[in-house]
């Protein structure tokens, strides 16, 4: 998730490891399914094109965060500080969580309706197909570029760099991947509880117990460990960035029931996630929140409020016409459909050029320079989901198929008794 390269409490290691601020993944795109099936409660179409056009805009956020200051561009400058001052790519990685957990349980929720069970062979084969092969090849594609220890590899390989970077918070061309890494956790435990948690208790679980209790792992983690260290675990954990995605699940949860959140909660909750998040920073300016931990505890709650919120404004049966005109503008939902393969791409593209952050500091770039680079970064993209991301997620019910064959066959040759 970018983090930006202003003053960031949660930084040990000053402006340069801000540069971590690249930390933000679009999420993998969860609910790429045809817009004429329409889900079981009548409600919405499971397919809403202006939530690809939002993965559009959370992308654009978090590559605003990453892009160095340009020495020869014309207000350049202070539309950089600006997008310091406003977090941008803090803001993109919540409402990428967002995203990923309202659409991932409205699916695993419209599943559950119609057949009674969730299918899990055939949800992970398609997480798998969707997110695992393009990582695997940045993974090793930067591995042999920029080499790496034992450790971070290993990290990098179980999905597990969000427990390794706020230990060692050192620039590194996949330090945005701890995003990625929090993301399929979730994926591979909350599709278990959805399977089983009694229907009438998911918006107990997704509004109040789930939320507690990451908003509680935060306090604890702010109480216990050092201030900034506690930051650090409290922005990549799993348990406190749940916070986010359980939200998500609520609005979908709401939907679900046929009681869908309108505009008239979810923009007031907007509101509120962003008074949440000023009164942090007041707090901090004036030495009542200190930075790190607690600071954090805050801006968890603020960030992932006003994103669910977005996200529930955008999903809302009324949502705001010109919104949904907005982000259904066909450039920004392409985007939203590249948004996975950008968001791997750019970062490495960036340390390839040499203007990263990291390297970059508080100097300048030419404008052209990173220009081409984000180019590059747009047309590995568009190649990446075309050639590699959507044929082989095509393949997924052949590949469950499969999978099933086999697991029957295993069962089969284990000797009873």
């Amino acid at each position: 998730m970018p983090v930006p390269r202003s003053s960031q409490p949660i930084s040990r290691r000053g402006a340069a490891a801000e540069a971590r601020s690249s930390r933000v993944r679009p999420p993998p795109d969860p609910a790429q399914v045809s817009g004429s099936h329409a889900s079981r409660s009548g409600l919405s179409p499971l397919y809403l094109p202006q939530l690809d056009g939002l993965r559009g805009l959370a992308v654009i956020l978090v590559l605003l965060a990453h892009a160095s200051v340009t020495d020869d561009l014309v207000g350049a400058a202070p539309f950089w500080r600006l997008v310091q001052v406003l977090r941008t790519g803090y803001v993109g990685v919540d409402l990428f969580f967002a995203l990923s957990g309202f659409l991932i349980t409205r699916l695993l929720l419209a599943e559950r309706r119609r057949t009674g069970s969730i299918n899990l062979r055939r949800f992970y084969v398609r997480r798998v197909l969707r997110i695992m092969p393009v990582y695997y090849i940045s993974v090793l594609v930067v591995g042999a570029i920029w080499p790496t220890g034992p450790m971070l590899r290993t990290s990098l390989l179980l999905y597990g760099f969000n427990y390794y970077l706020p230990f060692e918070p050192t620039p590194y061309p996949l330090e945005h991947v701890w995003s990625l890494a929090v993301e399929e956790q979730f994926y591979l435990i909350w599709p278990l509880l959805v399977g089983v948690l009694p229907l009438a208790r998911m918006r107990l679980a997704t509004l109040v117990a789930a939320p507690l209790l990451a908003v509680g792992s935060a306090v604890l983690l702010a109480s216990l460990v050092p201030d900034l260290l506690a930051g650090e675990l409290i922005y990549t954990s799993l348990p406190t960035r749940a916070f986010s995605l359980l939200l998500g699940s609520y609005v979908a949860t709401r939907e679900f029931e046929g009681a869908p959140i309108r505009r008239g909660v979810a923009m007031p909750a907007c509101l509120a996630g962003g008074a949440v998040l000023l009164a942090n920073v007041i707090g901090r300016a004036v030495h009542l929140v200190p930075p790190g931990g607690w600071y954090w505890c805050g801006a968890l709650v603020g960030f992932g409020v006003f994103a669910v919120g977005i996200v529930a404004t955008a999903a809302a049966p009324d949502a705001p016409p010109r919104m949904v005109a907005a982000l259904s503008w066909a450039p920004l939902r392409f985007v939203g459909r590249i948004s996975y393969g950008l968001y791997l791409y750019h970062l490495p593209i960036l340390y390839g050029f040499g203007i990263n952050q990291a390297a970059v500091g508080e100097g300048g770039v030419h404008a052209a320079r990173l220009a081409l680079a984000y180019g590059l970064a747009a047309v590995a993209a568009t190649l990446s989901y075309y050639v590699v991301e959507r044929p082989l997620l095509r393949r997924s019910p052949q590949v469950t198929r499969w999978v099933e064959r086999m697991a029957v066959r295993d069962k089969q040759a284990v000797p009873s008794g």
